[in-house]
């Protein structure tokens, strides 16, 4: 509620005060502002924001309004800092490598993920247009589970729902990494989950996709991350390390005793690995679903002709 009005005002260019329920201020490069709020077209980007009480809230330039606010209160007072950007074309100075300061602000918790928790990503790649890529730094907190047949054949559509969730203003595409036009969900009836599957056994291209028999196609970010950061591994904001899922699909067939459908993952070392979510084994029985946790890494394609502050270090990362 709050935040559907707040930008309706702001970019009228007043300071919002709504039923007294919310006041904004505002300061530009550390000094007081008068009665008339900066409004979208104004040449400044907006920092930070600080709230009383110890509320706390983001203010979106492209949108130009207030996001992530953590109190539903009655009473909402805040300042937005405004600086003059170092930067007025972003894409015309970042670099591979480079680190972006970038929070979520999508409130939807779906598979117990919380996308304003990510908020620190990687250059990986800069398009011919302008655009480009990055990669989130750390991987979510929390996993996301799979199980079984079902979940196989919605794996990669489960993943770019969820890499659909980080998106903000300042952003025109997602993708989970790995993903690279597999088929987001399977038709169970073309699946093949049948005993003796050999017709699936390893396969080396996509041909058997549809069938069930997984892909190859996560090597192009694989390989595009790898080049641009040096490693696959990634951490939890804590630093700790973490698995984390790519947007593919594998299957593997040992012998007619052993055969498995899974989920191509990154360990805990950064060393690419499946896991399986179902599964023949004669040794302990026949077919089986099998539970499998990981974390979310995102990759969104962010726009041309933006605003920023910062250096694209990590110490100084570029704020949009």
């Amino acid at each position: 509620m709050y935040e559907e009005k707040l930008e309706l005002n702001l970019i009228q260019g007043i300071v919002p005060i709504f039923n007294n329920d919310m006041q904004l201020t505002y300061t530009i490069d550390g000094l007081k502002g008068n009665d008339s709020f900066p409004d979208k077209n104004s040449i400044y980007l907006a920092k930070d924001v600080t709230c009383d009480n110890g509320i706390t809230a983001s203010f979106d330039n492209g949108t130009w309004g207030l996001v992530n606010i953590s109190s539903s209160s009655d009473k909402i007072k805040c300042n937005v800092n405004f600086v003059t950007p170092s930067i007025t074309n972003l894409s015309s100075v970042v670099k591979v490598g480079d680190y972006i300061k970038m929070t979520p602000y999508n409130l939807t918790n779906v598979y117990n993920i919380v996308p304003s928790e990510l908020n620190l990503w990687r250059v990986i790649k800069i398009n011919q247009d302008e655009t480009f890529e990055v990669v989130s730094q750390h991987v979510s907190n929390n996993q996301v589970s799979f199980y079984g047949q079902d979940d196989y054949l919605k794996l990669i559509g489960t993943l770019n729902y969820i890499s659909s969730l980080y998106m903000t203003s300042y952003t025109i595409k997602s993708r989970h990494m790995g993903f690279n036009g597999q088929i987001e969900y399977l038709d169970k009836e073309k699946v093949l989950f049948t005993n003796p599957p050999q017709i699936l056994e390893n396969p080396s291209d996509n041909s058997k996709e549809e069938i069930g028999g997984g892909d190859i196609l996560y090597q192009n970010d694989v390989d595009l991350i790898n080049n641009a950061l040096g490693t696959l591994l990634a951490t939890k904001k804590d630093n700790s390390n973490a698995l984390y899922c790519l947007a593919s699909r594998k299957y593997y067939y040992s012998n007619l005793s052993y055969y498995s459908w899974g989920v191509r993952m990154i360990n805990e070392e950064g060393i690419l690995n499946h896991n399986r979510v179902y599964a023949y084994d004669n040794e302990w029985g026949g077919f089986a679903a099998h539970k499998f946790d990981c974390s979310i890494r995102p990759i969104l394609t962010i726009r041309k002709n933006l605003k920023a502050i910062g250096d694209g270090t990590s110490s100084n990362p570029y704020q949009i």
